[in-house]
This record gives C-alpha cells, sequence and structure tokens, in this order.
C-alpha cells in the first residue's frame, strides 16, 4: 500500500470519527435538554406548591384572600398588602414557566393547567382589579400573555370559592 491510500484511509477514518463524536454530542445535548426541562418543571411546580402550602396553612391569610378576590376594598391596609404578596406569590412561578416555555425548557402541554389557574385566580372581581393595579410587577411579555389569557373564553378555570 502507497502513502496515498494510507493517507486516504486516514482521512475516512478520521472523518469517520468526527462523525461518530458529532452524533454522540447530539445525543447528549438532547438528553440535557429534557433533563433541564424536567428539572424547570419540577422547580415551577414546587414554587406554586410553596405558594399555596403558605395560604392554606394560615386561615387569616386564606380569608384575607377569599375578601380579597371578591372586593379588595374589604381590607384595611396590612390585609390589602399581604394580599398583593399573596396573588404575586402565585403569579411570579407562572410567569417563571412562561419565560422557559419560550427557551423551550417548559413544555407547551404543562402549560395548560397553568393558565386555568392564573385564569381562576384572576378572573374574580377582586383579583381583575389587582391585575389592573399591579400587573407592571411583571414583564411585558408576561402582561401580554395573562391578558390573552383572561381575554380567552375557551380557558375556564375556578380557584376561589364563589
Amino acid at each position: 500500500m502507497n502513502w496515498d491510500a494510507m493517507s486516504a484511509m486516514a482521512e475516512i477514518v478520521g472523518s469517520a470519527g468526527v462523525i461518530i463524536t458529532l452524533i454522540y454530542l447530539v445525543i447528549q445535548i438532547r438528553a440535557n435538554t429534557n433533563a433541564m426541562t424536567r428539572t424547570e418543571a419540577r422547580e415551577v411546580q414546587a414554587n406554586c406548591m410553596t405558594a399555596y402550602y403558605a395560604v392554606a396553612n394560615d386561615r387569616e391569610l386564606s380569608d384575607i384572600i377569599v375578601r380579597g378576590t371578591k372586593a379588595m376594598n374589604d381590607l384595611d391596609d396590612v390585609e390589602r398588602y399581604r394580599f398583593d404578596l399573596a396573588v404575586a406569590g402565585y403569579l411570579l412561578p407562572v410567569e417563571q414557566a412562561f419565560a422557559a416555555s419560550r427557551s423551550n425548557l417548559y413544555l407547551q402541554d404543562d402549560l395548560a393547567p397553568l393558565k386555568t389557574i392564573v385564569k381562576g385566580i384572576l378572573d374574580s372581581p377582586g383579583c381583575k382589579e389587582w391585575w389592573a393595579e399591579r400587573k407592571q410587577w411583571f414583564t411585558p411579555t408576561f402582561i401580554t400573555m395573562i391578558d390573552g389569557i383572561l381575554a380567552d373564553e375557551s380557558i375556564q378555570g375556578s380557584f376561589m370559592p364563589k
């Protein structure tokens, strides 16, 4: 075998090695992206549950939220402050999920229940008023998404007691 043939064989083997390496990298990147997606979903769920448990474990705060969803004017200044923080606490993990979905780190299918929860929370008279006053606490993209959810009559949700 002459040097030209050996050189050609070496190039073929080298090219095959590069192709195998690229295939391996694609597989690893895909696996990493899937793992990051699931991690993001778990983090959003954990943050939502933290907000829910804070209210569920505090009867006074639960009462404030129930009254605030009906009419924010029925709350005194301290109650209003707690109501503001509680509703924001519900929405911040949702904003995190929507932001992650724009980077393909949160599955679109996983957003559907969050949309229902958001509609259920913000569709009450007091929370509609709250959203009109406090939406500036959130990013413009999130505001647009939430306004779209609130306007979408196909999304039905009831989160607060009637």
